[in-house]
């Protein structure tokens, strides 16, 4: 029973194409995506600020300073630099690659799980 009627011979799938390995490079951007959120984070909390402390310095919703805090959204340049003069930091602070703590070392390196059944703080 055929449907559609084709004015040509349709080429026969492959259903076993190669499909390209990902590329590294979209996963080390998102890695950098979600350590600069959470050096945002961390400064912004350092410093005793609230989401909304901020997002009153530098013009934008909490709700989007949030997303850029989760790794969400990439900010851009203009916000970076007004992030950083709102945190009281260099912008090479926020873009750095030193994690911003011991603990956001370990999350970054573990993805936050541990190996063992249990964890001790």
């Amino acid at each position: 029973m055929h449907f559609f009627a084709y004015p040509q011979e349709m080429p026969p799938v492959s259903w076993n194409r190669e499909v390209p390995p990902p590329s590294s490079s979209a996963s080390t951007a998102e890695l950098d995506v979600i350590s600069l959120g959470r050096r945002v984070r961390y400064l912004r909390k350092q410093a005793g600020l609230t989401l909304d402390d901020v997002s009153a310095a530098v013009g934008t919703a909490p709700s989007q300073l949030s997303l850029i805090e989760n790794g969400k959204r990439e900010p851009k340049l203009g916000l970076l630099k007004q992030l950083a003069a709102a945190l009281n930091v260099g912008i090479e602070q926020l873009l750095g690659a030193e994690p911003p703590s011991r603990r956001a070392a370990w999350k970054s390196s573990s993805n936050g799980t541990s190996a063992g059944p249990c964890t001790s703080r």
